[in-house]
């Protein structure tokens, strides 16, 4: 899956929802992990054409896939402000799934919160509405394109160098408007292993 290409419809959901302006949170994964510095960039590409959007603290706060770290820097970061933060973009399902608690009875219980992967909790949360969109990280579908090219090559006698260098995979943002959050669902089931 393309990095980039998933912060950008996470984030450009959130932008839609919160109408362009307001204040925003970053949190991301691991500053030295390729794909989260495509998820930052990504996040960043799409924030830089909305004027009206604060990003609190300036930027990007690295959380290293750490639900709890995550957590805690997102509740240090709604203390920055006494009106109520419109978004939240976070790196990975499970650092979302880890802050959200935290708006519950606080001034920012609105908030539109989006991240990336598309893993079961994230799908769930998405279905049950604490979640506002996922984007799929395609990681099964990696893994069984490698095989199948695999494949290709053993079985067809294909040649290794006709293979390109990249292979795009789908990487759909999933949210309640999209339809699509059950077929998603059915297929991250570790039993179906589809996506």
């Amino acid at each position: 899956g393309d990095h980039t290409i998933m912060a950008q419809s996470s984030t450009q959901y959130m932008m839609d929802r919160i109408g362009g302006r307001g204040k925003v949170i970053h949190i991301g994964g691991a500053s030295a992990h390729s794909g989260a510095r495509q998820r930052d960039q990504g996040f960043r590409d799409i924030v830089s054409k909305y004027p009206d959007v604060e990003v609190i603290g300036g930027g990007v706060r690295w959380c290293d896939w750490k639900p709890e770290k995550a957590r805690n820097t997102f509740e240090t970061l709604l203390q920055q402000s006494d009106e109520p933060i419109a978004g939240a973009f976070f790196h990975s399902d499970d650092m979302a799934l880890g802050g959200i608690p935290a708006l519950a009875g606080s001034l920012h219980e609105k908030m539109v919160v989006t991240s990336v992967d598309g893993q079961k909790e994230g799908l769930k949360a998405v279905r049950d509405g604490r979640l506002a969109a996922t984007t799929s990280n395609p990681t099964c579908l990696v893994h069984m394109l490698s095989l199948v090219v695999g494949q290709f090559i053993i079985r067809n006698g294909e040649k290794l160098e006709d293979v390109p260098v990249e292979l795009p995979l789908p990487c759909p943002l999933v949210c309640k408007e999209a339809g699509n959050v059950d077929a998603m669902f059915y297929m991250s089931d570790p039993k179906h292993c589809l996506v």
